[in-house]
């Protein structure tokens, strides 16, 4: 009996100690989180800032400011995203005065708060901005819908700020094909109008975006693109098989180009689906009401907020039919045995129909640095991923366009790297070989 008791309490104490040291080494994953610069490529919150304040911290919803600092959020591209609409004079200029009005938007709030974010144009801004400890508020383009026909239209969106342009969306556009219009199912690529776009676009040093685009856009855009492309918000095809994920012959083509694919969290892009019937059943009621209720962009404040609660509720209610931060990283390590670690990072489609069920807001994602960690990655490989892939497109894009006059104010010309030490107890910092990578 003693030596059952012996063996017992033995076993006990190892299961705690086992306990401990699992648990010291996820803080240690977590401190590397927030000693590292994370940028994520992709969020659709600007689609409700007419109801949304981003300087407030929510109980729900998945990114606010507050929030993005307490998860380790340095740095986050705005969508300014427009539902593809008729092709017809008053369907761009409305699309026009939408997205132009999405911005005014984004500017607004992150100007309300200061203390908390900035926005910024260049790489020489994010560094800048985030070395002082603030969040970087960029503004990248979902679907080139709002430039119509007028090539001067782009010039007016980069001018604002906007650097980077997904070409297209759900449908087709002026500019090209989309992977996912049913109505138009012959792929025909690039019109004439869209090789002017990506030409111009390499003019100003605006970067490409080659998500939702067909696979005909695709390759055509990469014909008459001298300048590396990404993909701001995609999955691996061979995973999962969606018309938006990306192929190997894809992912072959944007290494040679020099590109990056930024991973995003969409569980339909992610995974083959979990089927709980309950889940379903609740989900399809939300859904039906939406739809009887006309669509998300008929909703008005307050049916909007419901919306968002009960598709939260549902969501953390069932959280294994969701996803899981596991199957994310799988699509990062089939992008870097692959192609390789230079071309992936990360574009979490946050607000936009990105989120799992171990990683549901903005506060989560320690636990994608946690799960690389867990997996091998190096400290260098998770910089890498968690923006310095990007930050290396960005920089060769924007400094063979034109140039860009920093609008930050602790840059000075010619001291790219100087704002990171201006703030002494700032600790993130870039390694040797992070550096190297947005200088190569």
């Amino acid at each position: 009996m003693k030596k059952i008791l012996i063996v017992i309490t033995l076993s006990l104490l190892c299961l705690l100690v086992c306990s401990q040291a699992k648990d010291k080494d996820t803080d240690k994953s977590s401190d590397l989180h927030f000693k590292i610069r994370t940028l994520d490529t992709h969020c659709d919150l600007p689609m409700k800032m007419s109801w949304y304040d981003m300087g407030e911290e929510h109980d729900f919803g998945y990114v606010d400011l507050p929030r993005m600092k307490k998860g380790g959020l340095d740095g986050e591209f705005m969508a300014v995203f427009i539902p593809q609409g008729p092709l017809d004079t008053n369907g761009r200029e409305r699309a026009f005065k939408n997205a132009d009005e999405i911005i005014d938007l984004i500017e607004k709030q992150a100007r309300a708060y200061p203390q908390l974010c900035r926005t910024g144009k260049s790489v020489e801004d994010y560094l800048a901005i985030t070395g002082s400890g603030r969040i970087c508020i960029l503004t990248g383009m979902e679907n080139g819908y709002p430039i119509g026909k007028d090539i001067n239209k782009l010039d007016y969106f980069y001018n604002r700020g906007a650097r980077y342009l997904t070409l297209c969306h759900f449908e087709d556009n002026d500019i090209c094909d989309s992977s996912t219009d049913e109505k138009n199912p012959d792929d025909r690529g690039l019109s004439p109008f869209g090789i002017e776009v990506v030409k111009r676009m390499n003019g100003l040093g605006m970067i490409i975006d080659v998500s939702h685009i067909s696979r005909k856009s695709f390759f055509d855009v990469l014909k008459y693109s001298g300048k590396p492309v990404i993909a701001s918000h995609s999955c691996i095809n061979a995973i999962k098989e969606h018309p938006q994920n990306l192929t190997d012959e894809q992912l072959l083509a944007i290494k040679k180009n020099g590109g990056v694919v930024n991973i995003d969290m969409v569980p339909d892009q992610l995974r083959y689906p979990v089927e709980i019937p309950e889940m379903k059943a609740e989900m399809d009621s939300v859904l039906s009401w939406l739809e009887s209720a006309g669509g998300y962009e008929k909703l008005n404040a307050e049916q909007k907020d419901y919306f968002t609660r009960e598709t939260r509720r549902i969501k953390l209610k069932y959280p294994e039919g969701v996803g899981l931060v596991s199957e994310f990283a799988d699509h990062i390590d089939y992008v870097k045995n692959l192609i390789g670690i230079d071309y992936v990072g990360i574009g979490t489609d946050f607000e936009g129909g990105g989120c799992l069920g171990d990683c549901y807001t903005v506060l989560d994602i320690p636990n994608i640095t946690i799960e690389l960690i867990r997996r091998g990655y190096t400290k260098s490989d998770i910089e890498k991923i968690w923006g310095g892939n990007f930050l290396r497109v960005f920089k060769e894009v924007q400094d063979t366009g034109n140039k860009i006059i920093s609008s930050f104010h602790y840059l000075q010309p010619g001291s790219f790297f100087t704002p990171l030490f201006l703030h002494s107890q700032e600790k993130r910092t870039f390694s040797g070989s992070f550096y190297s990578v947005c200088h190569r």
